[in-house]
């Protein structure tokens, strides 16, 4: 117990350099792990809690819960690939409501900085690859995310450009199997006239692209567990993206089931 006291007395009261000491961490784990075919991982980290007073607490989705509930919620940046993988960047995230007049009082208890300014948990994480990708010595190929990253549009295409983004997304994303054209539909005679262009073939989900049999599974290899090759089928093929009411970039939709028969897309 006084050795817990201890370690949250260091944190919350005395003084020292985290971000300091954040910077040569980040910069030894780099020199062991960085590696050109590793990838930056990017995901939310929740943390339940039963008061109202912790610093950036409130009723939120909780992915640890997998429910709303009380909590506070921060994203982290970590590091995978050949030579290993560790954790190189978080940050709290702090909801708007924080920085009501409501709130003053807490912010001031929890030594919230009064320069800090209300950031979406995309502009966290963002800042956190960008930095991780402009360190002295980075190597690296990829970055990963998962769907709640990986469905904001405006957040991927702030990734550095230099870097390929493996994104999960939802069963319902809607794509097209190529590229539309832009047209204005024929007049049918009745009500207004079309003015405004729209594609000229529907987008699908990418659910109906798994479930569509002319493009078969493939059986894949993942590696050798303790039980033998550990086996998995995928789908890979290029689409392109649905953007507002028109299409977008031309991007790998990659499909893979999991060992209780759900898909990851």
């Amino acid at each position: 117990v006084h050795s817990i006291r201890n370690v949250a007395n260091f944190m919350s009261r005395d003084i020292w350099d985290e971000s300091g000491m954040l910077e040569a961490y980040r910069k030894e784990a780099g020199e062991l792990l960085f590696h050109p075919d590793g990838m930056i991982t990017g995901d939310g980290c929740d943390f339940p809690k039963k008061g109202k007073h912790s610093v950036g607490v409130q009723r939120q989705y909780c992915g640890r819960l997998g429910k709303t509930d009380n909590c506070q919620a921060s994203v982290m940046a970590g590091y995978a690939g050949p030579n290993g993988y560790g954790l190189l960047d978080y940050e709290l995230y702090m909801p708007e409501s924080w920085f009501d007049a409501d709130h003053a009082g807490l912010r001031k208890k929890c030594n919230v900085p009064g320069k800090l300014t209300f950031k979406t948990k995309s502009d966290l994480l963002l800042e956190s690859i960008r930095k991780i990708a402009n360190a002295e010595g980075f190597k690296g190929k990829y970055v990963g995310v998962d769907s709640f990253f990986g469905n904001d549009k405006e957040f991927l295409d702030s990734l550095p450009e230099n870097l390929v983004y493996f994104a999960d997304v939802r069963t319902n994303c809607r794509v097209f199997r190529s590229r539309p054209e832009m047209i204005v539909p024929e007049y049918t005679g009745r009500g207004k006239r079309p003015t405004k262009a729209v594609p000229s073939v529907p987008s699908v989900s990418v659910k109906e692209i798994a479930e569509d049999d002319s493009i078969p599974w493939n059986e894949v290899v993942l590696g050798i567990g303790a039980k033998g090759p550990v086996i998995t089928e995928d789908k890979c093929i290029p689409v392109v993206e649905v953007r507002g009411e028109g299409a977008g970039k031309a991007v790998w939709l990659y499909m893979r089931k999991l060992e209780d028969g759900s898909i990851k897309y």
